[in-house]
C-alpha cells in the first residue's frame, strides 16, 4: 500500500506540473524579437495576484510531501528541499514568460510561489496524522465521486452562465457620458478629438469604411432610422458647451469642466492639452436605456492621441460613475486600445473579459476607431479595417480565453479538451484504486 500511495503521489505531481505549465505558459507563442527590450523588474504587486500565486503553489508543496519518504525525522531538511523545488519551478516559469509577449514576469511572483510551496508542505505535514484526516481515509472513493459531481456541475453552470446572448440589463442609466477622464479625475487622456457618435446597433463594415473615407471633419448625412443616439462634431470653436447633434431624443450636451485646459481647433475639433474632464450635463439615460433594449451599440470616433505613453488606461470616452463602476469605456494603454463593457460575463466593471488590441501602434496622428458590442461579441475597427475581435459568450470560448489558449489551433484545442477531461479520468483512476484491497 505504501508503494501504491507513493506511485499515486508521483503521478499526481506529474499531472499537477502539466496543468501548471499550461496555465502559466499558454498560448506558447514564444518569441525573442517580440520581447526585445523587456526587463525582468518588479511590477506593481496586486494583493489578488500575490494571493493567487500563493494558492497556486500550495498543491505543489502538498504533493512533494507525499512523494517523500514518511517519517518526522529531518522534516526541516525536507521542508527546505520542497521550498527549493517550488522556487526552482517558479523561476523556470518566470524565465520562460520573458519570451511570451502575452505574459509578465516578476520576482514578486517567484517569492509568492515559493511561499505557497513551502506553506503547502508545512500544512500537509501538520495535518497528515490529525484524527479527522485519518477518519476520512476509508471514504476516499466517496469523496472523490462527490468532488467529481461538483466539477461537472461547475462546468454545466459555467456554460449556462456564459451562454450568449450577453445582455446589458445590469447597466445603470444614470451614469454620465465622459470624454478625457473619469469623474475621479485620475485617468486623464490628452489629445485631439474631432468626432464622436454612439449608435444603438452594430455598424456594418460598409458604414465604417464610408465614415473613414469621409475623413475626420465630415458631416454625416443623418437619416432617422440610422441616426446615432448621440453625435458630437466639436465645431463650436469656443465656449464650454459641446452640442449633441443627434435628432434622436432630447439632446445630451457636454460641458467642459476646465476650459483653460483645452484648445478649440479652427477646422473643427477639441484638443485636451492638460488633464480635465468633458462630461454630459446630466445622466446619459437616453443612451443607456436604448442600448439596454438593443443589447448592441457602436462607438465611432476620430481622435489623435498626444503621445503613445498614456496609460491607466487613459479614458478617451466612457459611460461611467467612477474608476471601477462603469457601463463601458474606450481607453488608451500606451500604443494599444482597451474596450470594456459591463455584462454578466465581463463583470460589473467590464474587466473580467474585454477587448484589447495587440500591435495597433497608436501614434500622434488622427485615427478613426469604431468599437462595437453585439450581444457578447466585441469588435474594433481602425481606419476602416477590423483589427480585433473577441467572443464573450460560450463556456468553452470563455475558458480558452482565460487560459490564453488559441481555439483556432488544433493542437491547442486538443490540449484544452485534455485539460477539461483530466479531472474526470483522474477521478476514475482514484476511485478504482481506492476500491482495491489494502495490503497488510
Amino acid at each position: 500500500m505504501q508503494r501504491l500511495g507513493l506511485n499515486r503521489g508521483t503521478v499526481s505531481l506529474v499531472v499537477y506540473l502539466f496543468y501548471l505549465g499550461v496555465l502559466t505558459l499558454a498560448p506558447f507563442d514564444f518569441s525573442i524579437t517580440a520581447v526585445t527590450g523587456r526587463c525582468w523588474i518588479p511590477k506593481g504587486a496586486v494583493i489578488s495576484d500575490v494571493g493567487q500565486n500563493i494558492l497556486g503553489f500550495v498543491p505543489l508543496g502538498v504533493l512533494l510531501h507525499f512523494c517523500m519518504k514518511p517519517g518526522d525525522r529531518n522534516m526541516g531538511r525536507k521542508w527546505a528541499w520542497a521550498t527549493g523545488i517550488a522556487a526552482t519551478v517558479s523561476l523556470l516559469i518566470e524565465t520562460a514568460q520573458l519570451f511570451l509577449p502575452t505574459r509578465d514576469s516578476s520576482p514578486v511572483d517567484v517569492m509568492s510561489n515559493t511561499l505557497g510551496g513551502g506553506l503547502g508542505f508545512w500544512m500537509a505535514h501538520r495535518l497528515e496524522h490529525r484524527p479527522w484526516i485519518v477518519r476520512l481515509n476509508p471514504h476516499r472513493r466517496t469523496l472523490t465521486l462527490i468532488s467529481l459531481a461538483f466539477y461537472i456541475a461547475g462546468l454545466i453552470t459555467l456554460f449556462l452562465w456564459a451562454a450568449p446572448p450577453q445582455t446589458l440589463n445590469g447597466w445603470d442609466p444614470s451614469y454620465p457620458l465622459l470624454i478625457g477622464n473619469e469623474t475621479t479625475l485620475d485617468r486623464p487622456w490628452l489629445g485631439k478629438i474631432y468626432f464622436l457618435a454612439l449608435y444603438p446597433r452594430a455598424l456594418t463594415a460598409e458604414e465604417i469604411k464610408a465614415q473613414f473615407q469621409a475623413g475626420a471633419h465630415f458631416k454625416p448625412d443623418i437619416h432617422p432610422k440610422d441616426a446615432p443616439i448621440a453625435e458630437y462634431a466639436f465645431q463650436e470653436l469656443g465656449g464650454t458647451r459641446i452640442h449633441d447633434h443627434s435628432p434622436v431624443g432630447v439632446p445630451l450636451d457636454l460641458e467642459i469642466t476646465g476650459p483653460q485646459e483645452i484648445v478649440w481647433i479652427p477646422e473643427g475639433g477639441l484638443e485636451l492639452t492638460r488633464p480635465t474632464l468633458v462630461r454630459s450635463t446630466k445622466g446619459a439615460e437616453k443612451i443607456s436605456q436604448r442600448f439596454i433594449v438593443t443589447n448592441a451599440f457602436s462607438v465611432a470616433t476620430w481622435f489623435e492621441p498626444k503621445d503613445n505613453l498614456q496609460s491607466g488606461p487613459a479614458r478617451i470616452v466612457s459611460l461611467s460613475q467612477s474608476l471601477l463602476v462603469r457601463n463601458f469605456y474606450l481607453g488608451q494603454e500606451k500604443s494599444e486600445v482597451y474596450f470594456r463593457v459591463r455584462n454578466r460575463v465581463a463583470g460589473p466593471s467590464g474587466t473580467w473579459v474585454h477587448l484589447r488590441t495587440k500591435g495597433l501602434g497608436l501614434r500622434r496622428q488622427p485615427i478613426h476607431l469604431v468599437a462595437i458590442y453585439d450581444r457578447g461579441t466585441e469588435q474594433l475597427y481602425a481606419n476602416g479595417l477590423l483589427v480585433e475581435h473577441t467572443e464573450m459568450g460560450g463556456g468553452l470560448a470563455l475558458i480558452a480565453r482565460e487560459l490564453k489558449i488559441n481555439p483556432t489551433s488544433r493542437w491547442q484545442s486538443a490540449l484544452l479538451l485534455l485539460l477539461l477531461l483530466g479531472p474526470l479520468s483522474s477521478s476514475c483512476v482514484c476511485s478504482s484504486r481506492d476500491g482495491s484491497q489494502p495490503s497488510r
